[in-house]
């Protein structure tokens, strides 16, 4: 019986490191980068923020912020479409003890999509926690209040069975074929 405790501690220990980032860091900054059009930069390149962060030292995240930021990329979130482009406009750098990035979330709030470095984060995130998140850091190029209200609209439409099209065109609903010459 002695023996199951320190095996279950070490167990939790295990399982909470393992899930994203990995391990705690000290400090979590946010960044708008990549707001000019153009190919989109990563925000890290070679261990340093890169050229289109919009600010250099970004804002600092509470501990409840960090929190709250980690949840909405993890676990269980109601599943969504995702568009194939990828510009990410916002940014979370994990920095160590020394300063240096040991992790980052870039978040496209276009395409409802993002990348992690270390990779981790997998389906879908809650995008509108996301959003009052970067919009209480007061992010430029953060997306409206009505961010919610349209991305919950946006994901239910999905949900509804589709209306089948008989006198369509084949993969495009609506369209209907030409007619035929008497």
């Amino acid at each position: 019986m002695n023996r199951t405790v320190p095996f279950l501690l070490s167990a939790i220990m295990l399982c909470s490191c393992a899930s994203w980032p990995g391990r705690r860091y000290p400090e979590v900054r946010a960044y708008a980068y990549n707001l000019k059009e153009g190919f989109p930069e990563r925000i890290i390149q070679n261990g340093k923020l890169g050229k289109t962060v919009t600010s250099k030292t970004g804002v600092l995240l509470t501990p409840q912020q960090t929190q709250r930021l980690i949840a909405a990329v993890t676990g269980k979130h109601p599943s969504h479409p995702h568009a194939a482009c990828f510009h990410p406009r916002h940014a979370f750098v994990f920095y160590d003890a020394a300063h240096t990035p040991g992790a980052t979330l870039e978040v496209c709030f276009e395409c409802l999509n993002n990348r992690s470095e270390p990779n981790g984060i997998f389906g879908d995130s809650d995008f509108p926690a996301l959003t009052e998140l970067c919009t209480e850091l007061r992010l430029p190029s953060s997306p409206g209040r009505d961010f919610r209200k349209g991305f919950d609209e946006f994901r239910h439409s999905f949900d509804k069975p589709q209306p089948t099209d008989t006198g369509s065109v084949p993969g495009i609903p609506g369209l209907a074929p030409a007619p035929k010459p008497q």
